[in-house]
């Protein structure tokens, strides 16, 4: 199975499949778990706009020092961060909140764009061929929203049998457990990720790199901004206030949402082989975000889920294929920093949507982070489509 695919790079679509597991339940539980013990809405907004703050500096890290000190060692030493940030959630206290949002390496999102991205995105690429390379970043992100779907759906799991703040400290605890599995997983891959001669290059990036980057990040940084508002936790949150909707409930509709989107990623990578990379990813992001804003309007619960599963069947396709053309127009010793420079500004922008989310959910203002998102990454998909659009990866020329 897979066998276009090398032994390492099977092993990171186990990791992959693992973490975001964890990422998946974890953004639900998180904010129910932070306003059972007391904690205002503004204060979970500020949380998760530091715990996605946090992961600028580790990307930052990983772009500087990753392919340096190893790639297999720096994964091992985010694993750790994550078992260290579940004591310091159990602890809960206002200080060890912080400290674990901080240090934890953890994902509100219900996805990722922090550090294991960063190193696993630029790996894959060294276990298959040029042609599969789209395949394999849609199996990849099918295995991660699948995962997260499944996550999501646990979530719920607890609470139907203990009930209360506890079920919410146990799902904690099997965080901190996945974060224990993890680094003993990346023990299994020994050499295989590392690149060979990284000091003799010293992870230099070509002028012309530098040119693609800094548009990407520019462009990047407006769709992060727009998807801050709608991270998962938010949506957990507002699901809860806008229509009292218990986390048994959304467990299931967050877990409906993830296994729609998984399924989409192989028919994104069929619709790229005719189309290409960068139209598939802007013409099924653009009506996606029409069904956003739609969501922003609707009178019910029902037809607020049905736009929202309507959007997570197209809005997620440009995953694998951003990530494809990214890692296809640049050199391979290059693809690290590369993914990891370009996810620094989206976690910057990312980071400055939650609180304002939050903060006009409080207010009663339930149309405001749905409107404000669909608009904002509505401007990014064709911002991206015209400055991209004579840039081809080797296979589409």
């Amino acid at each position: 199975m897979i066998e276009f695919l090398e032994a390492p790079g099977k092993v990171l679509l186990v990791t992959k499949s693992i973490r975001v597991f964890a990422y998946g339940f974890l953004s639900i539980v998180l904010p129910f778990y932070l306003i059972m013990d007391g904690y205002t809405a503004g204060f979970v907004g500020i949380i998760i706009t530091i715990a996605i703050l946090s992961s600028v500096f580790y990307n930052i890290f990983v772009g500087k020092y990753a392919d340096r000190i190893g790639r297999k060692k720096t994964l091992q030493l985010f694993s750790i961060f994550m078992m260290v940030s579940a004591i310091f959630f159990l602890i809960n206290n206002f200080l060890s909140i912080l400290l674990a949002a901080i240090l934890g390496v953890i994902s509100v999102t219900g996805t990722e764009t922090g550090p294991f991205l960063s190193i696993e995105q630029a790996a894959l690429t060294k276990f298959t061929s040029e042609t599969k390379r789209t395949l394999v970043f849609s199996i990849y992100n099918f295995l991660g929203y699948g995962s997260s779907a499944i996550g999501a759906l646990f979530a719920g799991v607890p609470s139907y049998f203990i009930g209360g703040i506890l079920s919410l400290k146990i799902s904690i605890v099997i965080y901190g457990v996945i974060g224990l599995l993890l680094f003993l997983l990346y023990t299994l891959l020994k050499d295989s990720l590392e690149l060979k001669n990284v000091k003799g290059n010293n992870n230099k990036i070509s002028k012309e790199t530098r040119k693609i980057i800094i548009k990407l990040s520019l462009l990047f940084s407006i769709d992060a901004f727009g998807g801050g508002f709608i991270i998962q936790s938010i949506l957990a949150l507002w699901f809860k206030m806008h229509f009292n909707m218990e986390i048994g409930s959304q467990s299931i509709l967050f877990f409906a949402g993830g296994i729609i989107t998984a399924i989409s990623f192989f028919l994104a990578e069929r619709i790229a082989r005719r189309i290409g990379l960068l139209n598939t990813m802007v013409f099924t992001h653009l009506p996606s975000n029409v069904f956003l804003i739609l969501v922003a309007f609707s009178p019910t619960l029902y037809l607020a889920i049905t736009f929202l599963l309507l959007r997570q069947s197209l809005s997620q396709m440009d995953v694998p294929t951003r990530q494809s053309y990214m890692m296809a127009i640049v050199k391979p010793e290059e693809r690290t920093a590369v993914g990891a420079i370009t996810n620094i500004p989206r976690s910057i922008s990312q980071a400055a949507s939650p609180y304002l989310s939050t903060y006009s959910i409080g207010l009663s203002l339930f149309y405001a982070p749905f409107l404000i998102s669909g608009t904002l990454k509505i401007i990014y998909d064709v911002l991206i489509f015209f400055t991209f659009r004579k840039v081809k990866p080797p296979e589409e020329k």
